[in-house]
């Protein structure tokens, strides 16, 4: 077994790293995982990866911190930035925003389209929290196959802790993998 440190920044774990796992995060690279990275930081970005295994790194263009709580409260601002980017990158435009009737009926609207984010029987057992972010990126998702991309936002962790990363299917199994000891690590479908 190889000992190797695979930290993940978000909550300083640090996981070792088997041969297997070393050869996942090559095939993870290898699969186009940091195709948006910056081309002038590309070489220093890919060497800190393959220590570290952060997929949650900002200059990869894939993770956006989210927050269940500014996204169930439509206060899109704290996140709308960064998966802005994250899409530009790709050179797709989402466009997202709560309605005048937010308040009242917990309404968003993705690219021109409405739709309820959660309802009073959603709030009321407090399943908003999981249920809101759910909707969000299903829509979101929905938008990304109409535009014929082959990645799709996994969601990870939840509440206040709630991110959001684009992957291919082929790279969400392989981090899979890599994070099969640290269940908690391991995005999953909206």
């Amino acid at each position: 077994m190889i000992f190797s440190s695979c930290n993940n920044s978000k909550d300083s774990k640090t996981i070792s790293q088997t041969k297997n796992q070393d050869s996942l995060i090559i095939e993870l690279i290898n699969s186009g995982f940091l195709q948006y990275t910056d081309s002038i930081k590309i070489e220093s970005v890919r060497e800190s990866f393959v220590k570290d295994c952060n997929i949650f790194k900002e200059e990869i263009y894939r993770y956006v911190n989210i927050d269940a709580e500014e996204l169930v409260e439509g206060s899109f601002d704290f996140f709308k930035s960064d998966l802005t980017n994250i899409l530009k990158k790709r050179g797709l435009e989402i466009t997202f925003s709560t309605t005048e009737n937010f308040e009242k009926f917990h309404e968003v609207m993705i690219n021109n389209k409405t739709f309820v984010l959660f309802d009073e029987k959603n709030l009321s057992d407090y399943s908003f929290w999981d249920i809101g972010p759910r909707r969000f990126f299903k829509k979101i998702n929905q938008e990304l196959e109409k535009s014929k991309s082959n990645e799709r936002f996994y969601l990870i962790n939840s509440g206040n802790d709630l991110g959001a990363i684009l992957l291919t299917e082929k790279q969400f199994n392989i981090i899979e993998k890599i994070y099969e000891e640290n269940s908690k690590e391991i995005p999953y479908k909206p």
